[in-house]
């Protein structure tokens, strides 16, 4: 049996066809056998490799459907992992690798943060003396960092990478995700406003952004176009009166049988904030903290750092 692969060319107006010199390819098959029909996955790529003009075109030989695949696992498995995953489910023999994996999601990186980058270009600038007002489509902005361990096997060495993701949540429709690693971008500001922009968010909006104290959020919150400002989340506050209520009994210039009841001060402000009271916990706390003031060295402690900033 022969197969005999070849490209005709229509001018689309009509049914006529251009018969010529066209053929791309002939297979030989040794028998007739309907198993043996079509190319296999190294015959299609030989192929791919030498007809003009999909050579050019298609550069990656790979379909979109891999590719969607590829970067879907990659995002939730570790490269080999997903590479393993995929060479067990899929009916490729040397169609997948690691190295392959790894290539197509630094590439879908660098196309996202081209059309990020687009779109920051593209964003309207404030005018000034407009009246602004809270964005009726978001219901909430959450963002949060956190640091992941980075090695380079090519050179033996490990560092530290700071990853920051925030959520948007909606009044109709499903929450979006953003993220990007920190002092790898131009501008987290113009990344938030970017997210906020794209999601519905108009220039005459702005949003409120719950995260953590880092000083990462707030200089991106203050040179936000879109943001309104900050606030902490619940899981932080509760750090922030742990870490209070800790520093009490490591405090050396509190006596052993005042210790009690200045934790119990600071658990009273706690409820208060549990309760919708948060202006009346930080007139309780901003008041012991002015009692404690009068302590010799107060100032540098532990506990003063935690009680600042209310």
């Amino acid at each position: 049996m022969r197969l005999i692969i070849e490209a005709r060319l229509s001018d689309g107006d009509s049914d006529t066809v251009n018969d010529g010199d066209g053929v791309l390819a002939v297979v030989e098959r040794r028998d007739c056998s309907l198993a043996q029909l079509g190319l296999t996955l190294a015959e299609g790529r030989s192929l791919l490799a030498k007809v003009h003009p999909l050579s050019k075109a298609l550069t990656n030989l790979v379909t979109p459907e891999l590719e969607y695949l590829q970067a879907k696992w990659a995002a939730h498995l570790p490269y080999r992992q997903a590479t393993a995953m995929l060479k067990e489910v899929l009916p490729l023999d040397k169609g997948i690798s690691f190295s392959g994996i790894r290539d197509r999601i630094h590439t879908l990186g660098k196309q996202l943060d081209a059309d990020i980058e687009h779109d920051i270009a593209k964003l309207p600038q404030t005018v000034a003396d407009v009246q602004v007002r809270e964005s009726s489509h978001v219901a909430s902005v959450s963002v949060d960092s956190a640091w992941l361990r980075h090695c380079d096997s090519e050179r033996g060495l490990g560092r530290h990478v700071n990853i920051v993701a925030g959520r948007a949540t909606f009044t109709d429709g499903t929450p979006k995700l953003y993220a990007y690693v920190h002092k790898e971008v131009t501008s987290a500001a113009a990344r938030l406003d970017q997210f906020l922009s794209r999601n519905g968010v108009a220039s005459d909006e702005r949003v409120t952004v719950i995260s953590d104290a880092a000083g990462e959020f707030e200089k991106a919150v203050q040179g936000s176009q879109l943001a309104r400002g900050r606030i902490l989340d619940w899981f932080h506050i509760a750090m922030k009166f742990k870490a209070a209520q800790r520093s009490v009994f490591g405090s050396k210039m509190i006596a052993s049988l005042e210790r009690e009841s200045v934790e119990t001060e600071i658990t009273h402000a706690k409820w208060l904030v549990w309760h919708g009271k948060g202006s009346k916990a930080v007139e309780r706390i901003k008041a012991l903290d002015a009692r404690l003031l009068t302590r010799e060295g107060y100032e540098f402690s532990t506990l003063s750092m935690n009680l600042h900033g209310w």
